[in-house]
């Protein structure tokens, strides 16, 4: 999810910061996400499973521990990010990795076609553009019978949603919430097919959906 807290209010606007900063860090630290993402997964022994962005790496660390046997890749552009997951001490399996590298380098690191699982983070950036190249990304890499995960801010379909969602927003240069799905159809645009919601959760910042796809 959201890794760090500083943003710059399109409003000039500073008196709810210390709010919105601790929400998105609250957001990014919070279990519950990753828990569920984990049950949708199921990772298994043969997966090769890309996780981008990881951030501090918690979700390639929570896949590893359920298939020690599974090859688990974690990748963000954030070099500091991942600074900081190989300073943590843990017991990581040897068969999970965290790299510093681009969405758009993981074809030469794996090779075409190679991932059986990959796990898109969508709620860090919010231009549809800059979704499409990491789906794309995605796209590139994922096995023609591989599955796509991807987490992002799907439609808020209750009042409060919308408001905890434009109210994120207000700090942001970022369209207005939708009351219907707009990720779906960017995920369908790259090349995805059995687009579904499998799930969605209210979040301080607005609903936050998971959506599974194949890749053919």
């Amino acid at each position: 999810m959201e890794e760090g807290t500083g943003f710059v209010s399109r409003r000039g606007d500073s008196a709810f910061a210390p709010l919105y900063g601790a929400a998105r860090t609250l957001l990014a630290r919070e279990g519950r996400w990753r828990s569920v993402l984990a049950s949708h997964v199921r990772p298994q022994p043969h997966d090769l499973i890309v996780d981008m962005p990881c951030g501090g790496g918690e979700l390639a660390q929570l896949l590893a521990s359920l298939a020690p046997a599974a090859r688990i890749l974690g990748v963000d552009e954030n070099a500091a990010a991942i600074a900081n997951a190989h300073a943590r001490p843990s017991g990581r399996s040897p068969r999970l990795s965290l790299v510093h590298a681009a969405p758009g380098d993981l074809a030469q690191i794996l090779g075409p076609r190679s991932a059986t699982k990959v796990i898109v983070t969508l709620t860090d950036i919010h231009r549809a553009v800059e979704k499409t190249r990491r789906l794309n990304a995605a796209r590139e890499i994922i096995d023609p019978l591989g599955a796509l995960f991807v987490l992002d801010y799907g439609a808020q379909r209750t009042p409060l949603m919308r408001s905890l969602r434009k109210a994120a927003q207000a700090f942001r240069d970022a369209p207005p919430s939708q009351a219907h799905d707009t990720v779906a159809p960017l995920i369908r645009s790259a090349g995805f097919v059995a687009v579904e919601e499998a799930a969605s959760w209210p979040t301080p910042l607005g609903a936050v959906s998971l959506y599974r796809a194949r890749a053919s």
